[in-house]
């Protein structure tokens, strides 16, 4: 019997994908290999053919929840969580597309979770995750040099019983790096963010950006190339769920901006692209129904109204979005059938025009966890999780010359 103690931060299945604008991609997941939980990789080389896919973790330990992050130079990073005993540690690798790691680097001894992953132009990087101490979580990271490796782990929040979901993003072209986590503060839950310059001096000391009035929660943070960051967090009032959004200049953060909807917005996710446009999508419940929902920002920062985007889809989960700089808007999601659940997806030309629902699945497996990926040219990458009865493996389907292509099995 396969043994591994997990808490809620953890999702075992859940595959990630990144690439380039030369149409390679790569896509992580973890499974089970008979023993152990493993950490697998497939490489999607120049749009057309996926390799093999290839055990990155040691495979005498159980390794769940890999992220990856990939720069234009094809320099891949790499964080996942691995189990030692009882204890879950941070790991790091790094590589460039195409060759696998050449060696582990262990970044956290005692028991962490939740790690998220950034790289610039320039092939550095920093991870964060979430750590347990005496006192509750604190929020650690490690930055990530090209050519010399890890540096050392430090603390960015202090402990706190409540602190959770650390995410983090880096402006490319800058090495500026922000990340946001969530923490209890006078009594209600409180967005908090810390900066730092790559190999520039230290995390700065964290500064909230939720309102005070509002508990706030699953924090998402994305940075593009014209030094603006921008951060989003759904926040409950009463029995009301919202959203609320703050961009940061380099120097100070904007007054946070609340969303009305006419239902309950949850799981919010955001891209923002190089010319200043922006898009926000969420679930919405209204009446027990569950929709996907978007928000776009112009280039001018003017954020349009809340737009549902799933069609007649009644119970849509997990929404994830791209954005490129050509206004090329991707969003995936899942939709929950009789027996069944089907990834589906929606593109926009442009931010104010949204095209038809489309299926990546099929529709008679349990297709969850789905999550994508576009670069400059509209190529576009969606994996997910697809699950027949016990048997559980990944699929990816790439979308080119104005359509998606059939899925492809890319697991063992």
């Amino acid at each position: 019997m396969i043994s591994i103690i997990l808490g809620a931060a953890f999702s075992l299945h859940h595959p990630k994908v990144v690439g380039d604008e030369m149409n390679n991609a790569v896509a992580t997941w973890s499974e089970v290999d008979g023993t152990h939980y493993t950490v697998r990789e497939a490489s999607l080389t120049s749009g057309t053919t996926w390799s093999s896919p290839v055990t990155l973790s040691n495979p005498s330990e159980h390794s769940i929840t890999p992220i990856a992050a990939i720069n234009p130079s094809d320099n891949l990073l790499y964080l996942w969580v691995a189990q030692s005993g009882s204890v879950f540690e941070i790991f790091g690798a790094s590589t460039l597309f195409g060759n696998a790691p050449s060696s582990l680097t262990q970044l956290s001894s005692t028991n962490s979770s939740f790690p998220r992953l950034a790289i610039d132009n320039n092939g550095n990087g920093v991870g964060v995750w979430q750590q347990m101490d005496a006192s509750g979580y604190s929020v650690y990271g490690a930055s990530y040099y090209n050519s010399i490796g890890w540096g050392s782990t430090v603390q960015i929040a202090a402990s706190s019983p409540f602190l959770s979901a650390p995410v983090v993003a880096v402006q490319a072209s800058t090495g500026a790096v922000v990340t946001l986590w969530q923490m209890e503060q006078d009594s209600v839950l409180a967005i908090q963010a810390s900066t730092l310059s790559l190999g520039a001096g230290n995390w700065t000391t964290p500064q909230t950006l939720s309102s005070p009035t509002v508990s706030a929660t699953n924090p998402q943070i994305v940075y593009n190339t014209l030094g603006e960051a921008l951060g989003v967090w759904q926040v409950s009032v009463g029995s009301q769920i919202g959203l609320q959004t703050s961009s940061y200049n380099g120097s100070s953060w904007s007054d946070p901006i609340t969303f009305p909807a006419a239902g309950n917005l949850t799981n919010p996710r955001v891209a923002l692209n190089n010319i200043g446009e922006a898009v926000i999508v969420s679930e919405m419940v209204v009446d027990g129904n569950t929709s996907i929902v978007a928000i776009a920002r112009s280039s001018m920062k003017t954020w349009g109204s809340v737009t549902t985007i799933s069609g007649s889809d009644a119970q849509a989960a997990a929404p994830k979005v791209v954005l490129n700089d050509s206004h090329q808007a991707v969003v995936v999601w899942q939709n929950a059938l009789s027996g069944a659940n089907t990834v589906r997806s929606v593109r926009a030309s442009n931010l104010s025009n949204w095209g038809s629902v489309t299926s990546l699945s099929n529709t008679t497996s349990l297709n969850t966890n789905p999550d994508v990926w576009v670069n400059g040219s509209g190529f576009a990458v969606a994996v997910w999780k697809k699950q027949d009865g016990t048997q559980i493996s990944f699929q990816a389907a790439t979308y080119t010359s104005g359509m998606w292509n059939a899925p492809q099995t890319i697991s063992d």
